[in-house]
């Protein structure tokens, strides 16, 4: 049996076009996960930001290491892509800390000013 004709006969795909589509589409919405819209608080969403760039760099670094992109153009673009990626994992990872610290801060403020309502509460 003809291998092809059996492919075009059993996908789930009209044509190439109607693949590419899809694959737009899925890699729109997976890059469009990794922007950072605003300053984000919660560790969980900080770190599925960062999963998603991290993956997102990984593929590119594979697509660029393999010549699967062959002109200049596009190699350009990658690595902007790139660039701007690692820019993005890199703020992600400040917010993360900077929230920590937050954090911490907020807990020590805390213990503080309960040991000064307990020693005012004993007087």
């Amino acid at each position: 049996m003809d291998l092809v004709k059996e492919y075009k006969e059993k996908s789930n795909f009209k044509n190439e076009r109607e693949v590419l589509a899809v694959i737009t589409s899925v890699f729109a919405e997976l890059f469009e996960r990794g922007t950072i819209r605003s300053e984000y608080k919660s560790e969980h969403t900080i770190n599925k930001k960062e999963d998603v760039n991290s993956f997102n760099v990984k593929l590119l670094e594979y697509i660029l290491s393999n010549d699967f992109v062959t002109s200049k153009e596009t190699k350009l673009n990658v690595v902007k892509l790139l660039d701007d990626l690692n820019y993005r994992i890199e703020l992600l990872h400040l917010m993360n800390e900077s929230n920590k610290s937050a954090l911490k801060d907020l807990k020590e403020t805390s213990e503080r000013m309960g040991r000064k309502f307990m020693s005012s509460e004993k007087k």
